[in-house]
């Protein structure tokens, strides 16, 4: 990044440029240290006086404690108001002409010949360097150069070449401290803004990294060698369930198998971790193992990216449960037909028989055989009716009065004996689906739902219809018999039972109708303590 305009020269005169764009903390530096020389003169001329009483007239010291009084005062009054006054490059440059005229004064009471305060001329043109920088300190360096000359002119022990070499050594030196104070403080001023350009561009990059960051949709946490935490992202609190900071502590303590796996991370690795949720289930942590080294090609540390598949383990089971219901139905259907049509034969074979015996034992064996028959009959029945292919969901159903509806008939059942009903339904939750079909979907969960708690002794269904974050949410949750870990997941496919007269088609059919409906259909249970199932509308599945 290209550094900024530096700040327009102060215009001195017709042909005097100079950078007056000192911050208040360097005038207020140079301040400082010409008020210390003030000092130092101040304690050399009273120490010279003490030591030199007999020879000194107090005249000359006399004179000297004034220059040196007024001086004070006039550095003491622009230190006061050195906020207002350092915007005026017209009171700094007064200032630097003041204390080379107040040095000349000072040299001049004392004696040229005999003054060791010709440095006090450096000292001014060195502090006017680094304030106004070559120019300023070149011409600062001239005005001195006509002082300090005029004075040795003045003084008639100097003569000849002794005043030509006098002149020409400290010119010289006038002239070099001021070009070399002025070059200086000009690269200080450009490393300085430099530095403060980069220091705005690291301090963008950070600010965008840590935005970066903090909005990642995965977790992330950096460690040492030692698995001690240095860096961590909103996500990552999240998904770890945690409120604080995780900064400075060890990652052993946090969740271990990250721990365990930190030594086995010099290269790329992914590893899926399980971890509790807050509010119950669990979490499938996808967890991908960096090393992080440093120039020298030394480890020192890693960075785990992690986040939660758990809903991604979820829709992969649909889909495998889609394409196997999809293909049992295909091939069953098939089997259906080729089955329903020697059946229909059989059937009427048996009837003319029955009108034909009269038996007893003839008459009660071919009741048994039209009964299986119309079992048979009635299964294959079903099943097409789960193959067929559902017609589009075109017409608004009420959803609220539908389940309202089924709650009131189902009480009636001889299953809800006993079971205390907790219903709420959300008014006007209308989707767009078929009516029938919804009802016979419904009607299942909820009668399987009555059905598991049969034996139960605490016996409580509970019925919820209402929004969740902008999409429509039925939940059925009794307190039943449960569904073991073995059977939950095959709880959908045709023929599937663990009841003793069941076909295993019903829920099969509910998983279609609702397939249908692009609804989502989740099944939590733990045995001996109920099932909750959980129905989400509006939500299309592209295929």
């Amino acid at each position: 990044m290209a550094a900024k305009n530096p700040p327009l020269p102060i215009r001195y005169g017709r042909s005097l440029f100079v950078d007056f764009s000192r911050s208040s903390s360097q005038i207020l530096t140079v301040q400082t240290v010409r008020m210390a020389f003030l000092a130092i003169v101040l304690l050399i001329t009273v120490i010279y006086q003490i030591v030199n009483s007999a020879f000194v007239s107090f005249d000359i010291f006399f004179k000297v404690y004034v220059l040196l009084s007024i001086s004070f005062f006039l550095n003491c009054i622009y230190t006061l108001f050195i906020d207002q006054l350092s915007k005026s490059w017209l009171c700094m440059a007064l200032l630097f002409i003041w204390e080379t005229f107040y040095v000349s004064l000072l040299i001049y009471f004392i004696g040229v010949n005999q003054s060791l305060l010709v440095f006090l001329y450096l000292i001014n043109i060195i502090l006017c360097g680094v304030v106004f920088q070559r120019k300023g300190g070149v011409y600062l360096a001239l005005l001195t150069s006509i002082s300090f000359s005029t004075l040795l002119a003045m003084d008639k022990q100097i003569q000849g070449n002794s005043m030509y070499l006098a002149v020409g050594i400290n010119n010289l030196a006038f002239f070099t401290v001021a070009y070399l104070a002025g070059y200086l403080s000009e690269q200080l001023n450009f490393m300085g803004v430099e530095l403060k350009e980069r220091g705005r561009d690291i301090s963008l990059l950070k600010n965008l990294n840590a935005l970066i960051i903090d909005n990642m949709q995965a977790g992330l946490l950096t460690v040492d060698n030692s698995g001690m935490i240095l860096q961590q992202n909103n996500m990552a609190l999240n998904l770890l369930g945690r409120k604080k900071s995780l900064v400075g502590q060890s990652i052993a303590s946090i969740h271990k198998p990250f721990y365990d796996n930190l030594a086995d991370s010099d290269q790329k690795q992914v590893y899926e971790f399980f971890m509790n949720a807050e509010h119950g289930g669990r979490k499938v942590l996808r967890t991908q193992f960096s090393p992080l080294y440093d120039e020298q090609g030394s480890k020192k540390g890693s960075i785990l990216v992690f986040e939660d598949v758990e809903h991604l383990r979820k829709l992969e089971d649909r889909v495998r449960q889609s394409e196997k219901m999809a293909a049992i139905g295909q091939l069953a259907a098939g089997i259906a037909h080729e089955i329903r049509n020697p059946l229909a034969s059989i059937s009427g074979s048996v009837q003319m028989l029955q009108a034909e015996r009269s038996n007893p034992d003839d008459q009660k064996l071919m009741k048994i055989v039209m009964r299986e028959i119309d079992r048979l009959n009635n299964l294959i029945s079903e099943f097409l009716e789960y193959a067929r292919p559902q017609a589009p969901v075109d017409e608004s159903v009420n959803l609220s009065e539908l389940i309202e509806e089924l709650i009131d008939t189902l009480k009636q059942d001889h299953f809800a004996k006993g079971v205390k009903f907790d219903v709420h339904v959300a008014p006007d939750i209308e989707i767009p689906g078929n009516h029938d079909k919804l009802k016979q979907a419904f009607w299942n969960i909820i009668l399987n739902a009555l059905q598991a708690m049969e034996k139960s002794t605490d016996k409580h269904l509970t019925v919820n219809v209402g929004r969740k974050s902008k999409r429509v949410q039925v939940v059925v949750q009794d307190t039943g018999c449960g569904i073991s870990a073995e059977h939950i997941h095959r709880i959908f496919e045709p023929f599937h039972t663990t009841k003793p007269k069941g076909t295993g088609l019903g829920l099969a059919i509910v998983h279609s109708i609702l397939e249908n409906h692009f609804a989502e259909i989740d099944v939590q249970s733990e045995l001996k303590k109920g099932t909750s199932v959980h129905v989400t509308f509006g939500q299309k599945v592209e295929s």
